[in-house]
């Protein structure tokens, strides 16, 4: 199942995470630290949907690089065989027209894949053509059998404009999964493969973390005005599960902070603030919650990365990198962490995406992708 770590406030975000969990499935010994992988038989592209399941990792969609107010879609995709760390293109998609900002989640050995279909694209002065998003559309991929399967839509009506849908995959478990879009719960029922309206979340603009089939979303008071920046206070934690909501944790006493992350672990959650001053374990029963042992110094907006054992916290600069054990609650020192737009954990190492690589006139021509095996 995907685990992702999310944010809740103001303030720089560290780099997106998908604490992606492997299926069990043979994975490849890498060497330590960060090493760079073969190029995916791909164009050069960004926001693509990324997530691992059954022993490999699905890339697809995304936007051609290029102007960057300019947003042509992309219908391919490729997957990584974790195994033989070899790229090879998938089947093609089933959607009539690509998809605008494809979001996807695993639950180990389907990815559903998300979006809002370019029903229009205009030609955009000599800059190309620009996507104007239309109607929802979803499909679950299965790579072991490299098939897609697609599903019914959300019963939403086409929006117009350029923005498209706020689409967030929250989980995808064995049998369903749920997806917010625009604020609102839309629960899947795999076996359907048909939406229903779910329950109304705490509020609209939320982040969080899944796991299994439930999902923990964050909330907390924006503090502010215009003569200075937003910050975050009184973090709360609501549960979505079987169906409903329910209050998981009421943080009233803790400080103010550029913003609050949560992390899903195992069998609890970690709350913490921007630079882990603030931090606390609840478990998702709610029978219980502690604080965790101080860092060994501020971690200042932090990219996180939950392993199954221990949590990956590190710096995109190179400024810090720590391993956290929450149950030995301890800190120790890690390999220097890399500067990632994305990483999924696959087993026993990361596959990282890395930031933007340019030509020599300056032009986009890709992001590559590289493993991690922190030590």
């Amino acid at each position: 199942m995907a685990l992702v770590a999310a944010a809740c406030g103001s303030g720089g975000a560290p780099a997106e995470v998908d604490a992606g969990r492997g299926s069990g499935a043979a994975i490849a010994t890498v060497p330590a630290g960060i090493a760079e992988l073969e190029h995916a038989t791909l164009s050069g592209r960004n926001g693509s949907a990324l997530a691992v399941a059954a022993g490999f990792a699905v890339v697809y969609g995304g936007s051609q690089l290029g102007n960057p107010s300019v947003y042509e879609p992309l219908a391919d995709g490729a997957i990584l065989d974790l195994a033989t760390l070899k790229w090879r293109a998938m089947a093609p998609a089933p959607f009539r027209e690509p998809l605008f900002l494809p979001k996807g989640i695993s639950n180990g050995s389907e990815v559903l894949v998300v979006g809002t279909l370019c029903h229009n694209k205009q030609q955009v002065d000599d800059d190309g053509e620009q996507c104007f998003p239309g109607s929802i559309a979803a499909a679950t991929y299965d790579p072991a059998g490299d098939a897609w399967r697609e599903l019914e839509a959300p019963d939403l009506d086409p929006r117009p404009g350029t923005d498209g849908f706020a689409i967030n995959p929250l989980f995808l478990g064995e049998s369903g999964g749920a997806v917010a879009i625009d604020g609102d719960v839309w629960m899947l029922d795999l076996a359907t493969g048909r939406w229903s309206l779910g329950p109304k979340p705490p509020k609209s603009n939320f982040g969080g973390c899944a796991i299994g089939d439930m999902y923990v979303a964050l909330t907390t008071t924006v503090i502010g005005d215009a003569s200075q920046a937003d910050r975050a206070a009184n973090p709360r934690l609501s549960k979505l599960g079987e169906g409903e909501w329910t209050e998981l944790f009421v943080g009233d006493g803790a400080p103010e902070s550029n913003s609050y992350w949560v992390v899903c672990l195992d069998d609890a959650v970690l709350l913490h603030s921007a630079d882990f001053a603030y931090a606390k374990i609840i478990r998702f029963d709610g029978s219980s919650s502690r604080e965790i042992a101080a860092a060994p110094e501020p971690l200042t907006l932090p990219s996180t990365l939950w392993t199954g054992d221990v949590l990956l916290v590190w710096d995109a600069l190179g400024r810090f990198s720590y391993r956290y054990d929450p149950d030995l609650d301890r800190w120790e020192q890690a390999s220097p962490g890399p500067a990632a737009l994305r990483s999924v954990w696959a087993g026993s190492w990361a596959l990282v995406q890395g930031q933007a690589v340019f030509d020599t006139d300056g032009g986009q021509v890709g992001f590559p992708y590289m493993t991690w095996n922190p030590t």
